[in-house]
């Protein structure tokens, strides 16, 4: 425990914050949980409202009231903290603590991954609704606890929008409109497939009061608005699901509406995963989506790709190419060769069930076996959490995608029929450098991918703190006792400094001379890095970036400071530094002149602290987190400049445990 945990002491029950009340009315418990068509399938939905009745799942759906739409409403079009007139964001009021309820916690509970937008930013082809959503002030909004449903017009659907209509969507003057255009295509429920396709032949409500959208299923394709069809669904985030959408919804009386699209309140896109009758079959439909180029070479060394183009129908369990990136090295190649095909043919026809299975069919087989195109091996099938596993550790990661002789589901792992599926994570801090190991010793790592947060512990037996630690950063600042600390003594100066590209954040290497005193402990800086967006997060939000100052002190303990970043005015302390940031890994720049770290810290120096980690592997244990309560300011231009470097560098938040975070409420000076 750190040195300024001491004399710890219990307060009563903390206050329930309002944003807590908010999340809790607009999210509880009238939201539906996903539910297969038989009822042990899968965890149950409400008594009253079983999946597959339309009448009652629609009752279940729209349960939520006028004005608790009306919360939701003022939550998700607030300008974003700090975004207007150069404001410092808001953050929790130092000596106020605030209670999460169960269902806000849980969002923070869940294994290492991301949120809605961070999870359509890494799916790559959702880049125009990512700007439309920034535009909107929307982001935070989507990042909140949730749960939510977004339903997601693909790159290829904005580009069907006349090009009137595109350029009007982002337009400063339109942001009114665009917020309800985006509002429209959120549901304040977390609703799988399943859940969606129970409400055939009716309507339901959306985060725009008032307006709805209606559903029809056609052929196993769920289907909005008449003419806007589900490509892809159930791809699951921290704080909700994203389901990929061919078209964009327009709700009646947007004035988009005109020359976008006519009566039916949608514009569709030929989509890649949108498979017209006649037009693209299971391995067309594999080769286009782009992220299954390894599996398709497989198909066709087998030999198979002809009967899989036949009339089916099949469902394909389509391994991703970093699933196939995760199998020991030289595995793949070695399937590859002629001499083993038949062993390749085996291993492919486990991942086809020969018939159409759609993702409610597959979750209705929960904890029970399929038959697959391997004579006489089956998929063991289990639901855990809307989310359908095989074999116990194989996620399907995105469902439905529909072609014209089957469906495919992506998984995040190559099945075998032994038992031993090999599974690819889901999709830096540079405190590790404060006293870490050599580069060379060290297993890569990344924020994204098969290398990400949630397969850090799994890299390198060093890592292994990363997913078994108890006291891991960042956290969520939600749950914190006020007590009377003694101030943290900053004593920096002006000193030389580098500016260098690490590969994972821009790092400032600092001369000696600069330290700080925590509870009479002197720690020195080493250097400070960036992370966008911010790794702590404030009642459930992130802000744009955060600044991490690392020291250390004569026994090798770590402290950090954390600095978070809003939008504001341009900070022109921070200029010498942006001017000089590589472009290139492992570059380094001197910065010319002198710098004095005090500079980017704010007058008000009240800090949450608590005892945590390296937020980077090895995700050591044992740093003393000093998070700043107030945070500074720089321009959008500024943070676009970062984040053209490094555009997602952030650890998502851990698990707070038991630890007290603790926070000043008195300041001298």
């Amino acid at each position: 425990m750190s040195s300024n945990l001491k004399g710890i002491r219990t307060y009563g029950a903390p206050i329930i914050m309002a944003l807590a009340l908010i999340l809790t009315g607009c999210f509880g418990s009238s939201a539906p949980a996903a539910a297969a068509p038989e009822a042990d399938a899968a965890p149950a939905v409400a008594a009253e409202a079983p999946a597959g009745d339309a009448e009652n799942m629609n009752a279940t759906l729209q349960a939520e009231t006028v004005a608790l739409r009306a919360q939701l409403t003022e939550m998700l079009t607030a300008q974003p903290a700090g975004a207007e007139n150069g404001a410092e964001a808001a953050t929790p009021e130092p000596g106020h603590a605030a209670e999460p309820t169960p269902a806000a916690e849980a969002g923070h509970e869940a294994a290492a991954g991301m949120d809605i937008v961070d999870t359509a930013i890494h799916a790559g082809h959702f880049t125009t609704l990512i700007k439309a959503v920034e535009a909107a002030g929307l982001v935070e909004a989507l990042k909140a606890a949730g749960p939510m449903t977004l339903l997601a017009p693909t790159d290829a659907a904005f580009a069907a929008l006349p090009p009137e209509t595109l350029a009007a969507l982002l337009m400063p003057e339109n942001k009114a409109e665009l917020i309800n255009l985006l509002m429209y295509h959120v549901m304040t429920a977390k609703a799988m497939a399943a859940d969606i396709s129970g409400l055939n032949g009716n309507s339901t409500n959306t985060g725009l009061e008032g307006k709805q959208i209606a559903v029809a299923v056609e052929h196993d394709k769920i289907m909005l608005n008449t003419t806007v069809a589900v490509t892809i669904a159930d791809i699951i985030a921290t704080n909700g699901v994203i389901h990929e959408i061919n078209g964009v919804l327009m709700p009646e009386g947007s004035s988009f509406m005109a020359g976008a699209a006519a009566e039916g309140h949608g514009t569709a896109a030929a989509g890649a995963h949108d498979a017209p009758a006649g037009e693209m079959d299971i391995v067309a439909t594999a080769s286009q989506t782009g992220h299954f180029t390894k599996l398709v070479a497989a198909i066709e060394a087998a030999g198979l790709a002809e009967t899989l183009k036949g009339v089916g129908p099949f469902t394909l369990l389509a391994p991703t190419d970093a699933a196939f990136a995760a199998l020991p090295a030289g595995t793949l190649d070695n399937l590859l060769n002629p001499d083993n095909k038949q062993k390749l043919v085996d291993l492919l026809m486990y991942h086809v069930i020969m018939a159409k299975a759609v993702a409610s069919d597959v979750a209705s087989l929960n904890g029970r076996t399929a038959n697959t195109g391997l004579t006489g091996k089956k998929l063991n099938i289990t639901v855990d959490n809307d989310t359908v596993m095989i074999n116990g550790n194989v996620k399907v990661t995105a469902a439905d995608i529909m072609a014209t002789n089957g469906v495919i589901h992506e998984i995040n792992g190559v099945l075998s029929a032994d038992g031993t599926s090999v599974v690819a994570a889901d999709g830096a801090d540079a405190n590790a450098a404060a006293g870490a190991p050599a580069a060379h010793a060290a297993a890569h790592w990344e924020y994204e991918g098969a290398e990400g947060p949630a397969a850090w512990g799994a890299l390198s037996a060093d890592y292994a703190t990363c997913s078994s630690g108890m006291s891991q950063s960042p956290i969520d600042i939600r749950i914190y006792q006020p007590l009377g600390l003694e101030d943290i003594g900053f004593s920096y100066q002006p000193v030389p400094m580098k500016i260098k590209n690490n590969g994972h954040t821009i790092q400032a290497n600092i001369d000696a001379g600069n330290s700080i005193t925590v509870d009479g402990v002197v720690f020195n800086l080493l250097q400070f890095h960036f992370h966008t967006p911010s790794e702590h997060t404030l009642l459930g939000r992130a802000l744009p970036m955060e600044l991490h100052l690392v020291h250390k002190d004569a026994d090798g303990n770590l402290a950090v400071v954390g600095v978070l970043i809003t939008i504001g005015a341009a900070n022109a302390n921070f200029a010498e530094i942006w001017s000089h940031m590589p472009a290139v890994a492992d570059e380094e720049q001197p910065v010319p002149a002198p710098l004095n770290p005090l500079t980017l810290l704010p007058k008000d120096r009240r800090a949450y602290r608590y005892s945590g980690s390296l937020t980077t592997p090895p995700c050591s244990e044992g740093v003393n987190w000093l998070l700043l309560a107030t945070p500074i300011q720089m321009s959008t231009d500024q943070i676009a400049a970062f984040r053209t470097l490094f555009p997602l560098n952030a650890r998502p938040v851990q698990p707070l445990h038991d630890r007290p975070v603790l926070v000043d409420v008195t300041i001298g000076g």
